[in-house]
């Protein structure tokens, strides 16, 4: 019967022991974390490979798509002044030939589309893709020369960077 008495003392303090209660929290705790991290590793995966999965979609569909509307472009041939120094170290002003572009908008412009989009799936990954026609029709006023700066020297028909 002591021997009884004994193991239930023993019992009673494993059951009442504080310390040995936040030991075996600190256990579980730290056994629960190892399959929240493999959670959150998965998550990471997939939706890296679904980033991958769709830029390889878009990419063979053409890639990211801008439009923008028509403009006029002129390049033109202007003076402009530049400081230079002379061979005695003095500074003068020298008149340098520069090449320019400037662009005109239309006054008027008129877009007609029809854009439809398509689902495409890759495996479990899911993309949607745009097919569209477009159709841009504008009107530009004539430039005149005071459209331009007033050091425009003269104008050309193709850019002479």
């Amino acid at each position: 019967m002591r021997g009884l008495i004994i193991g239930e003392n023993n019992m009673f303090k494993i059951q009442s022991s504080v310390s040995l209660r936040i030991l075996i929290l600190g256990i579980m705790l730290g056994l629960l974390l190892i399959p929240i991290n493999l959670v959150g590793s998965l998550v990471f995966e997939r939706q890296t490979r679904a980033g991958e999965a769709i830029e390889e979609m878009s990419s063979k569909w053409g890639g990211k798509q801008e439009m923008a509307g028509p403009f006029l472009v002129i390049p033109y041939q202007a003076l402009e002044e530049e400081i230079r120094e002379d061979k005695h170290g003095k500074e003068i002003r020298v008149q340098v030939n520069v090449f320019k572009e400037m662009y005109f908008l239309p006054e008027k412009l008129n877009l007609e589309t029809d854009l439809k989009a398509e689902k495409r799936k890759r495996g479990i990954y899911e993309a949607v893709l745009y097919h569209g026609n477009v159709k841009f029709q504008g009107n530009f006023k004539q430039p005149s020369i005071s459209d331009f700066p007033m050091n425009t020297k003269k104008f050309s028909g193709r850019n002479q960077k």
